[in-house]
């Protein structure tokens, strides 16, 4: 994830981006299914862990959204698409 993004080929800067949406999609996928987990674990058993482990995984879905646009702003320069 820390790679200078202008000094990669127009063909990896693709990949990248491919790869960027992938695990940026996995992972908003598996923080819906610890809100949902948390949501009935906290309905059935009160606060506890799972109650605010999302919450700190937002955090990590931030950075990887925020590279995400980064290499979509850094095609749109080199007008790849």
């Amino acid at each position: 994830m820390k790679k200078n993004l202008q000094e990669l080929s127009d063909q990896e800067l693709l990949k990248e981006s491919k790869n960027a949406k992938f695990v940026l999609g996995i992972f908003i996928g598996v923080i819906i299914v610890m809100v949902i987990s948390g949501a009935i674990s906290t309905i059935k058993q009160g606060i506890n862990v799972f109650t605010f482990l999302p919450v700190v995984f937002l955090g990590v879905a931030v950075a990887f959204s925020s590279h995400y646009t980064k290499v979509k702003n850094e095609l749109k320069s080199r007008n790849i698409e």
